[in-house]
């Protein structure tokens, strides 16, 4: 593979909003495939994580299992403590040492890059890709590196508000893809 995409989060639940941003990507950067990597400690959201790894990854499993470019890579959960983006970032490095690496975030997680583990030698590594909101800035924050901006829809719904939307027994039909909403309903999750 001559480019690859990684997608970190807590992915609780993964929603259409981070499909379509991981879509857009791939079409934007020409990316042969991109990586949706569920974290197993998460630096800055500890509240996500209140479901286990192992139920996020499946759920993001059965989001991405209808396209080819797009899988979950379950490496971060075999990691003992915070999972950092640089330790990622090595192990595919190795893995594919041809590959250009894009990292891929939301405008939100921009500012607070700068506080992220060994963020010097992090965007030394990888081709930052920053999925812009419409009315936000193309603004690297004073981040040196290939930091590059695509378009990206504002979708007005997060993780954090389908977890209180699903612990109140909504479905969140069309929030989310239906097979997530199957596996969140077979293993009583958020509730």
């Amino acid at each position: 593979m001559k480019n690859i995409g990684l997608f970190g989060g807590s992915f609780s639940p993964i929603h259409h909003g981070h499909l379509a941003m991981a879509r857009l990507a791939c079409e934007q950067f020409e990316l042969d495939h991109l990586f949706i990597i569920p974290t197993a400690e998460h630096p800055f959201a500890k509240e996500s994580l209140t479901i286990s790894g192992e139920d996020r990854a499946s759920m993001v499993e059965c989001a991405v299992q209808a396209d080819p470019h797009l899988s979950c890579w379950r490496g971060e959960l075999n990691r003992l403590g915070v999972s950092y983006a640089i330790d990622t970032v090595g192990q595919f490095a190795q893995d594919y040492p041809n590959a250009t690496i894009y990292y891929l975030i939301g405008a939100d997680n921009l500012a607070s890059f700068h506080k992220w583990h060994r963020v010097e030698e992090l965007l030394k590594k990888v081709v930052l890709v920053v999925a812009s909101r419409p009315g936000s800035s193309d603004d690297t924050c004073g981040l040196e590196g290939d930091i590059r901006f695509f378009p990206s829809p504002e979708w007005g719904i997060s993780s954090s508000t389908l977890r209180e939307y699903l612990s109140k027994g909504f479905s969140c039909r069309y929030l989310i893809h239906d097979e997530v909403r199957n596996y969140i309903d077979e293993n009583k999750l958020y509730r």
